[in-house]
Formats: structure tokens, C-alpha cells, sequence
């Protein structure tokens, strides 16, 4: 799966800078943003992210995050808006992570139910018509629905339009049984999470941007928080 890299991924290398805000007023949070070296503005409206998580019944992805691996990848379902009954436009996103870089592979979906993922055989067919080439669609059998998470998301470019920069709030993580939610659990809700977004090339300028930022830098998925929170919750 990692090795899925050609010439025109290649171009969409970033660099992810992440920083848990715990306990922070979100509009402390966003008055720090716009008045940082970056002269960051808002780029879109703000919007609620919603992300079925995909993995292997061992739990691949999820290990491979908790080792650390320096290849390792997430697998998710993503839309946008307040709705988790009715899916519109949905995307699969193969998010992969090599070194410090990574890169993500979206595939458009077909519009469908929630209520569906408790079919055994959803999942499989939702692939089967997605516009994905075979080498994918065989490493994903197997898959199954894992974790459904959705935050609130707010979005800021720099002045330059080299860094983009998110700050995620309201966290729910729903643990996913046979593809049936167990309702929402929001323990980390108040743990906002910024996330700074850049071509490799504007590494040291990202480094003078946030030397000032009085945010912790850290590793955070959400998809593994999300399963130990449900682990501990429930």
C-alpha cells in the first residue's frame, strides 16, 4: 500500500507540523493563528469533518501507529457536514506517511446510507464501484469498518499561500461494531488540535513560523486516539 507513489503523487508531498491545544479557548486559539508571522486569514467557512476509519480485523493501521512506523498509512471513508444518517459525496482517502513526509490518494464514492455499514458485504461493494485500480481494491479486502470520528474544522492559508493551517474542535469518536455505532463519546473534546500543512522545500521557514506558537508539537492521530478512547470509555 505504501509503495503506491508515482511521478505525479510525487508533487503532493507535504510536511504535517501538529500541536495539541489541551484545554485552550478556541478563540484564544484562533487570535494566535492571525496574528503569527504568517499573516493567516481564513480560507473556507468552517465545517463539521466526518471520517469512517478502515482496518484490518488485527488492526493493522492502528498498530502501525502505535509502533511508529516510518511507512505506515490510515484508510478512511470522509464527507463533510452535519449529517451522519445520509452520506453525500463521500471520498476514499488512502493517507499514507513515509519519514517526515506524506501524501494522500482520494477516490470519489457513491452517496449511501450509515445504517448500510452493518451490511457484511458494504464495504466490498462500495470499493467494487469506486474508480480504484486493482492493486488497491485487493490490498483493502479484508478491510472493515473500525471507528467513525467528526470534528468542527477551521481553515487559514498564509498571506503567501505556502501553509495552510487547521484547527480542529469538538472531537466525537463512535466506536464501530460490525458497522453499528455505540453513540458518541467526546472525553478529548476539549483538546483542540492545530495542524500546519507545507510543501517539504518550506521546512525552515515553517521552523521560524511556529517558534513562537505556545502550542505543544506532537504526534497525534486522531484514528488511534479515537480507538483508545473508545477502549476506555466504553
Amino acid at each position: 500500500m505504501i509503495n503506491l507513489l508515482n511521478n505525479q503523487d510525487k508533487q503532493k508531498l507535504r510536511y504535517e507540523r501538529k500541536f495539541v491545544l489541551p484545554h485552550t479557548d478556541c478563540d484564544l486559539a484562533l487570535k494566535i493563528i492571525r496574528l503569527s508571522k504568517g499573516c493567516f486569514k481564513e480560507a473556507y467557512p468552517t465545517r463539521c469533518v466526518n471520517n469512517i476509519y478502515l482496518d484490518t480485523l488485527n488492526r493493522k493501521c492502528f498498530e502501525s501507529n502505535i509502533r511508529g512506523d516510518a511507512s505506515r498509512f490510515k484508510v478512511r471513508i470522509r464527507w463533510y457536514g452535519d449529517d451522519v444518517e445520509q452520506i453525500k459525496n463521500p471520498v476514499l482517502e488512502i493517507k499514507a506517511k513515509e519519514g517526515l513526509s506524506g501524501y494522500k490518494i482520494v477516490f470519489p464514492l457513491t452517496d449511501f446510507k450509515f445504517k448500510e455499514c452493518a451490511d457484511q458485504k458494504f464495504l466490498p461493494n462500495l470499493i467494487a464501484c469506486c474508480d480504484i485500480n486493482d492493486y488497491i481494491k485487493e490490498e483493502l479486502r479484508g478491510y472493515e469498518v473500525a471507528l467513525l470520528n467528526r470534528y468542527q474544522r477551521h481553515y487559514h492559508e498564509s498571506f503567501d499561500r505556502h501553509f495552510r493551517l487547521t484547527l480542529d474542535f469538538d472531537l466525537e469518536y463512535s466506536v464501530l461494531i460490525k458497522g453499528v455505532k455505540k453513540g458518541f463519546l467526546s472525553n478529548n473534546a476539549r483538546n483542540h488540535v492545530l495542524e500546519l500543512k507545507y510543501a517539504p522545500h518550506n521546512d525552515r521557514e515553517a521552523n521560524q513560523m511556529t517558534q513562537n506558537f505556545p502550542f505543544r508539537l506532537a504526534r497525534h492521530s486522531k484514528y488511534v486516539n479515537g480507538i483508545l478512547e473508545t477502549m476506555i470509555l466504553t
